[in-house]
């Protein structure tokens, strides 16, 4: 689904801006932003509102905005919700091309709020016209220097300008998370809170961030998200403008979901298909603040590595083990100096340890060209993408201090390796180091943390790719509702994903004509379209060998199903050749309200819903990202010799995966349940053993 990017140039980058029920008190909600637009250096016209007031803190103003007298980009609505439609009709008249509403009372509060919204989003649709809002804190360019917020941040100091820019849902999110960038230096390109989502969406922004030159990386506050397909369209776009994202996404756990929809009334998807989404579009999650505005401060600074390995240069033993222990948990690559580089090093500093991590001990605070020598031989060996340095307290000392300096200056001069420094410094020398291109962390772990995030999104933008749903002309959907498992079979051998050998019986005498026809143990169960779980009414039977033990078998089912599942329709038996599997595993598929059709696959059998080992897509499917997942579920190392086991190719589970994925692509918004479990993985190749479909 293809999505046409929404300009928000009215938004962010106005020449004119009215404030609609501006007032005389810079600290009331119509008055902070008059006073943050006249005194902080907005170049643009600013328009007071007012029906009495002929000015405004010092600027003229008007009663309508019909009376602003000239075009004007952005309106500021700031007036109590029984006026806000009326202000709204009037800004469609005046031609206003974007309007933020701070106004509160709408959908949050469910009941007419949530039709009042609605009425809103249409008034802004019809013309055109651009709404962010309503109930949010509004939006700010620190290059413009627009502050169009009542926010009252910017009156305590604004941040640096800066390459990031940061989205938030919500408004009192946005506004501390403001103050923390100005607090700890974090340079600001853009500041926009999308409140209750009328019109404008978290979604939308991210992707003008994507296409906008003066953002580089983008932060993201989600509570929730209707609109699925925009959002993943969106965080696409930055990927392959290769703009990480970093999100946090509240909502988690029940009770965090059910305070983010009385927060903003967004519905809210389940939270791991928001984890796979995320993943697979190259979008990182942090789960708190410090580790929100970490990663921000990560890829504002520090370049991407050009190689996936990384060196640790420590002064202690123990901390760069500690170091190591974390890289080893993120999959992080040490591997050693090379012969060579190691001996030159071991010559020029003989007391240190040429292994990764590479230890020149505390004597490097008395001989800091030590740590220069050591820096200079790991950066100029090509070998590594990044550099992970503990210093300790070592910048502390005046001797230290100049080589550290330099070290830093030296290996943030070098594009392609990405060097983060761990240690306690001053502030003045973690501005200058960060001014250098270095990351500079407190905790050790967060250096190799940082580095492991850098590798992380290299991976994702090289290994970008989209998967085209199948043509709707390719692949035959059935009627609507609960398909038979013949049936349910038939739909996917469409998708390449074969069934066992079997034949539909009808009468004991049919059974045993088919049993005796595969001349092998065959299962046999109940074919009814409204028992999916055949078992638990007596409708299966397994290991069945020869004619007369199917006719028993036949007859023994219907009288089963008969009596314990009185309601059931039977028609008739499903008499399928036995296979045995290396591996029990399971693919499905279902409809989910934000994101679409979405696959879940890994461990199956009976115990599937005690061991949860699954992991998710989006539909349609890479195969590449099949088999990614399919390996940290460790199933490949399952099937390669496992306790003496045959050795059999993933190849074949990944294209069973992928067919369920694009016949779930193919049935789309028709989708209620499509499940193959088990998917029996053989020595002969991976077979559906039990499959359920149902379509609307």
């Amino acid at each position: 689904m293809s999505h046409a990017p929404l300009s928000l140039d009215a938004l962010l980058r106005p020449q004119s801006v009215a404030i609609i029920g501006a007032s005389t008190n810079q600290h009331k909600v119509g008055g902070v932003p008059v006073a943050l637009l006249s005194t902080l250096g907005y170049a643009g016209r600013v328009i007071p509102v007012h029906p009495q007031a002929s000015e405004i803190q010092g600027l003229p103003a008007v009663r309508s905005i019909l009376d602003a007298g000239g075009a004007v980009d952005l309106a500021i609505i700031a007036v109590p919700v029984a006026h806000a439609e009326q202000v709204m009709r009037e800004c469609v008249q005046a031609g206003v091309k974007a309007a933020i509403m701070f106004t509160s009372g709408f959908a949050e509060v469910g009941g007419d709020g949530v039709a009042q919204q609605a009425n809103m989003a249409k008034i802004a649709d019809d013309a055109g016209m651009l709404l962010v809002g309503p109930n949010c804190l509004g939006v700010m360019n620190l290059r413009a220097r627009l502050f169009a917020t009542f926010s009252p941040g910017p009156l305590a100091g604004v941040p640096p300008v800066g390459k990031i820019g940061l989205v938030s849902q919500s408004g009192a999110f946005g506004g501390y998370a403001y103050s923390m960038a100005r607090k700890g230096g974090l340079g600001l390109s853009h500041w926009v809170t999308t409140g209750n989502e009328a019109g404008v969406q978290a979604a939308d922004v991210i992707e003008w961030f994507a296409h906008d030159d003066e953002t580089e990386v983008i932060l993201a506050y989600l509570e929730g998200c209707r609109d699925g397909p925009r959002l993943r369209h969106a965080l696409l776009a930055a990927r392959d403008a290769k703009k990480p994202v970093v999100i946090v996404k509240v909502g988690r756990t029940a009770a965090g979901a059910r305070a983010a929809m009385s927060h903003t009334a967004a519905l809210a998807g389940e939270d791991a298909v928001y984890d796979a989404v995320f993943e697979e579009c190259g979008a990182l999650r942090a789960f708190t603040m410090e580790e929100f505005f970490r990663m921000g401060q990560t890829f504002a600074t520090a370049h991407l590595p050009a190689h996936p390995a990384t060196a640790i240069i420590t002064l202690s033993g123990g901390v760069g083990t500690l170091m190591a222990d974390r890289a080893e948990d993120l999959a992080l690559d040490l591997p050693p100096m090379n012969e060579s580089e190691a001996a030159a090093l071991k010559a020029a500093v003989p007391f240190c340890s040429t292994a990764n991590p590479i230890d020149v001990t505390g004597q490097v605070i008395g001989t800091p060209d030590v740590l220069v020598t050591a820096c200079a031989a790991v950066a100029e060996g090509g070998r590594y993408g990044a550099i992970a340095l503990f210093t300790a307290a070592g910048a502390f000392s005046p001797v230290f201090w100049p080589a550290l300096r330099d070290s830093a200056k030296a290996l943030a001069g070098r594009p392609g390796i990405a060097a983060a420094i761990s240690g306690m410094v001053t502030d003045a020398q973690r501005r200058e180091l960060m001014e250098l291109g270095c990351l500079v962390f407190e905790e050790p772990t967060h250096a190799i943390e940082a580095i492991a995030n850098l590798n992380r999104f290299v991976r994702v933008c090289a290994n970008a790719r989209e998967v085209s749903a199948p043509a709707a002309n390719k692949l035959v959907l059935p009627r609507a509702g609960a398909l038979n498992e013949a049936e349910s079979l038939a739909f996917l051998e469409q998708a390449g994903v074969r069934a066992a050998p079997y034949a539909v019986a009808l009468s004991a005498d049919d059974a045993a004509a088919v049993a005796q026809r595969f001349d092998a143990p065959v299962a046999i169960k109940v074919l009814s379209r409204d028992l999916m779980h055949k078992s638990d009414v007596g409708g299966v039977r397994l290991n069945v060998r020869g004619a007369d033990a199917a006719r028993v078998a036949f007859d023994a089912i219907k009288a089963d199903v008969t009596r314990m599942a009185p309601g059931a329709a039977f028609e008739g038996v499903i008499v399928a050749k036995m296979v045995k599997p290396v591996l029990e595993c399971m693919a499905g598929a279902r409809l989910d309200p934000v994101f679409g059709p979405i696959v879940a696959f890994g461990v199956g059998g009976t115990e599937v819903e005690w061991i949860k080992r699954v992991a998710l897509v989006t539909a349609p499917a890479d195969p590449r990202r099949v088999r990614e997942l399919l390996e940290r579920l460790d199933i490949p190392r399952r099937l390669d010799g496992w306790r003496g086991g045959p050795k059999i190719s993933v190849d074949g589970l990944v294209d069973a995966v992928c067919g369920v994925a694009q016949l779930a692509a193919a049935a789309g918004e028709r989708l209620v349940n499509l499940e193959i479990n088990p998917l029996m993985v053989t020595v002969d190749g991976v077979f559906a053993a039990d499959a359920v479909v149902e379509l609307k």
